[in-house]
C-alpha cells in the first residue's frame, strides 16, 4: 500500500478532538495523476494536496473519575494507519496522576487484543518513554529534590 492509500486511523479509544489546535500538515503531490494530466493537457497545473501526517487530540486519563479533579493528556498519533508499518503515538502529559495515567495505558493494551475478537489481534500497543536518555520510569518513578 502506497502513503495516500492508507485509511485513517479509527481504533483508538476515547479520544476528544480538540479543534482549536492546528495539525502538522505537509504537501506532496500525487505521482500518476498530476504527471498524466500533464501530459494531456499543456495549460494544466499541478495539483497540490495536502496530506495530514500527525494529528493530535486531548484524552481523558480518568474516565472512571477515580480523582477529585480532572485530569486530561494531549495525544499526537499518525492519520494514517498501515497494519505492516509502525503506529506510534505520543502522550504528553501534565495535568495528570501517573499511576491513572499508567492504569489507563495497561488498559488500552489489554484491550487491543480483544478489539476484533479473541483470536484477532488489532495491534499492540508497547509502552516506550520518548526520552531514549530517561533515568527513570516516568509513570512510576519517584519525585526527587
Amino acid at each position: 500500500l502506497g502513503f495516500g492509500e492508507c485509511q485513517p486511523m479509527r481504533l483508538l479509544p476515547k479520544l476528544i478532538d480538540n479543534p482549536n489546535k492546528k495539525s502538522e500538515k505537509q504537501r506532496s503531490t500525487s505521482n500518476n495523476r498530476n504527471l498524466s494530466s500533464l501530459s494531456n493537457t499543456n495549460n494544466s497545473k499541478i495539483q497540490i494536496q495536502s496530506i495530514v501526517l500527525k494529528r493530535d487530540c486531548n484524552v481523558d486519563v480518568d474516565p472512571k473519575h477515580i480523582s477529585d479533579r480532572r485530569e486530561w493528556a494531549t495525544a499526537h498519533y499518525h492519520s494514517y494507519y498501515n497494519p505492516h508499518c509502525l503506529f506510534e503515538l505520543e502522550i504528553r502529559w501534565l495535568v495528570a496522576t501517573s499511576c491513572i495515567l499508567g492504569d489507563l495505558i495497561t488498559q488500552w493494551s489489554l484491550r487491543t487484543g480483544t478489539i476484533l475478537g479473541s483470536n484477532q489481534v488489532a495491534f499492540h500497543l508497547i509502552p516506550i518513554p520518548c526520552d531514549p536518555f530517561a533515568e527513570f520510569d516516568a509513570l512510576r518513578g519517584k519525585i526527587t529534590k
